[in-house]
């Protein structure tokens, strides 16, 4: 996944814990003002308050936030680009990738109802 974004875009990445550290958020909150956009994987962030805190701690403008679960975590977040992939697999990274690169546009309709 990174290694086929590296090639085709300028990207740093940066692993940080289903549930946040504290100095895991500090990091990411001070390095978010180096970038245009910020792509966050959440893994059921609905369950999980340091994980939803931070991301919505991020400039909802320019964070592009991607379930690798479930689709409910929208519920708990305050951002503005929402994507589900539903799982974090090989193929769902490669096609995530393509869409970040603009190759591909996300169609589909969530099976579920969202309560924003």
């Amino acid at each position: 996944f990174f290694s086929r974004l590296e090639t085709a875009l300028e990207i740093d990445k940066m692993y940080i814990n289903i549930a946040p550290t504290v100095d895991e958020a500090t990091l990411l909150l001070n390095k978010e003002k180096e970038y245009d956009k910020i792509v966050y994987c959440s893994y059921q962030a609905n369950f999980n308050e340091s994980q939803k805190n931070l991301i919505n701690s991020l400039n909802k403008d320019k964070t592009i936030v991607v379930a690798l679960r479930t689709p409910y975590d929208y519920n708990y977040l305050d951002v503005s680009t929402y994507l589900t992939a539903y799982e974090a697999s090989k193929q769902a990274f490669i096609s995530l990738s393509k869409v970040l690169e603009g190759k591909l546009i996300p169609t589909g309709k969530c099976p579920v109802t969202l309560n924003k």
